[in-house]
């Protein structure tokens, strides 16, 4: 039997007729001969909804297409995830309907919602809000509590912030290390537009922002999110010292090295709780000033109430 004359063939030619010319007439011979036999294979829905064809979706979806299987077609994404990434807009919404229930379409409104935020996908994140009642001052239990605005923010989007905010986001709200948005902005380097942004809106930080003019403190360095060093020099003797403190590992080791061959000689770590309140507390505080995560010395603070929160120094 020639291929053509085959059901797989038949529905392949009125699949290019449609795409061809896409009226209604050739909807609805692709309809009639769905309705007659078995669903067409998920890589047709996935090509309609990579075409962005609503109608033909919709269609290959009410004679049984599944919108919820994963193929390898689509790297490993079913119908409803490609809609999602490739902002289909009426193809997702079709797409919503007919693979999410109804009681779970709240949870699934909220997943969308904030995975558009991290993609930065700002017409989806527009169309969640307004057709889908997505609440823009929801928070992720995932990111520590965090806003859609401050995921915005932190991932410097600066569109995306606007969009919010004239949505009625709310940059008062704190996440679990008791930021708000505009203290992330002002933690973050190459946020300043945001933190502007956001001063005009009367959303402003309770953490200082660092003078550009002002000559950096450089007997303190930054090594990382969780460690903050002191550096001196001792020329004579060709030496450089790191006293190092190791927020997540709650340690203090220090660093020798020679300033002629970059030798370096570390010695054994120190717990926290050997460690001179003091220093700590210098430490504490240069560590925030430079834009670490101070929350993570508090936290570590409370376990055995080592070091106390001080007036003034930034906290998580």
């Amino acid at each position: 039997m020639p291929a053509f004359w085959t059901r797989e063939g038949r529905l392949k030619s009125k699949l290019a007729a449609y795409n061809k010319k896409p009226t209604s007439e050739s909807l609805a011979a692709v309809r009639e001969l769905l309705e007659t036999g078995p669903p067409a294979p998920v890589k047709e829905l996935q090509r309609a909804v990579a075409r962005r064809q609503a109608h033909l979706v919709r269609v290959l979806v009410e004679t049984g297409t599944d919108p919820l299987e994963r193929t390898a077609y689509a790297g490993g994404k079913n119908s409803l995830e490609l809609a999602f990434s490739w902002q289909g807009g009426d193809v997702f919404d079709v797409l919503f309907q007919a693979a999410v229930k109804e009681d779970e379409r709240p949870a699934a409104v909220s997943a969308f919602f904030f995975k558009a935020i991290e993609d930065g996908n700002v017409s989806m994140v527009l169309r969640l809000l307004d057709r889908y009642g997505a609440d823009v001052n929801a928070k992720s239990l995932e990111t520590g509590g965090e806003t859609a605005l401050m995921a915005a923010v932190r991932g410097g989007n600066q569109q995306l912030v606007q969009q919010l905010l004239d949505c009625g986001a709310n940059g008062n709200i704190v996440n679990k290390r008791n930021e708000t948005a505009a203290d992330i902005a002002a933690k973050k380097k190459n946020r300043k537009r945001i933190l502007r942004l956001l001063e005009k809106r009367g959303y402003k930080s309770s953490i200082p922002v660092p003078d550009p003019k002002k000559k950096k403190d450089e007997s303190w360095i930054l090594l990382d999110k969780t460690t903050v060093a002191q550096v001196q020099d001792f020329k004579k003797i060709d030496t450089r010292i790191y006293t190092v403190f190791n927020a997540k590992a709650r340690q203090q080791y220090i660093l020798s090295e020679d300033m002629k061959t970059c030798k370096k000689t570390p010695s054994a770590p120190v717990s926290f709780d050997s460690v001179p309140l003091e220093t700590l507390q210098a430490a504490f505080k240069a560590y925030g000033a430079l834009g670490g995560d101070a929350n993570g010395w508090t936290e570590l603070a409370a376990k055995k109430s080592v070091l106390k929160p001080m007036t003034g120094v930034p906290r998580g």
